[in-house]
């Protein structure tokens, strides 16, 4: 279902461009002046399936999302897991078929915005359209280093170098607080990402849990015991999220 809205509060997708430092008020307001195709998707909803066209862009106001395929062996692999302030699926200028499947892990509330759209306030900002490419480079940092961890780091690891980078990215939207995030992804989606399995997935949090590292309660809230103690143990530089900067006083070099 499609909706018109019109936008009174800055978005999660301004924050997040704006975590670059350079977007001021009125850039913000012609960033939030082209999310007015609103959709609202249900937990396991696509939004988009492998081999559709893509003729659109995607905002993601709230929610989260997966980006993923089926492997030849006939297991599901996701690449990366897109959050409230994300933006993807924007080199339109050449029109193309889905590679994956993008799919809603909770409800999310997305912005379908049509690339002329965005060309055009790309144009009349070089802010947003340098956010833009940040927003484009850091997707591909993001999914290079876990390519790299689910090839390099053990399972334990594995799992907790994850956890600060969706820490990371929820804080510079104002959806984290200084030690802990809700973490609402299912031991199957988890390993969906990681390359693990259900029971690994769940002894790797256990083990975690047992060391003292962190807890993760009913209500899936992950709280770091110590920031810098598990940014140490899992070797976490945020460092491929670019020029991150969280929403509000706090600063990550605290725990870098």
């Amino acid at each position: 279902m499609s909706v018109t809205i019109d936008s009174k509060e800055t978005s999660a997708v301004s924050l997040s461009l704006a975590a670059t430092g350079r977007l001021n008020a009125e850039e913000q307001s012609l960033v939030e002046r082209v999310q007015t195709d609103v959709r609202q998707l249900k937990p396991g909803e696509y939004l988009q399936r492998e081999g559709e066209r893509v003729s659109d862009c995607y905002f993601v106001r709230d929610g989260w999302l997966i980006r993923r395929r089926e492997g030849v062996d006939g297991a599901r692999y996701a690449t990366n897991v897109f959050l409230p302030g994300d933006v993807f699926a924007m080199h339109l200028g050449f029109r193309r078929k889905a590679l994956f499947d993008i799919v809603a892990t909770t409800e999310a509330e997305v912005s379908i915005v049509d690339f002329n759209d965005l060309h055009a306030i790309a144009q009349m900002s070089d802010n947003i359209g340098n956010a833009l490419d940040w927003n484009s480079a850091r997707s591909f940092h993001i999914a290079s280093e876990h390519l790299i961890n689910n090839m390099a780091l053990p399972a334990q690891q594995r799992v907790l170098h994850l956890l600060p980078e969706l820490w990371c990215r929820l804080m510079a939207v104002g959806q984290a607080s200084d030690t802990s995030f809700t973490l609402p992804l299912r031991q199957e989606v988890l390993g969906q990402l990681l390359g693990l399995t259900n029971v690994t997935i769940s002894k790797a949090f256990s083990t975690l849990r047992r060391e003292n590292i962190l807890t993760y309660d009913k209500n899936r809230v992950v709280t770091f015991r110590d920031v810098e103690d598990s940014i140490e143990y899992c070797d976490f530089d945020p460092a491929f999220l670019e020029l991150f900067q969280p929403h509000g006083t706090l600063s990550l070099s605290e725990y870098t």
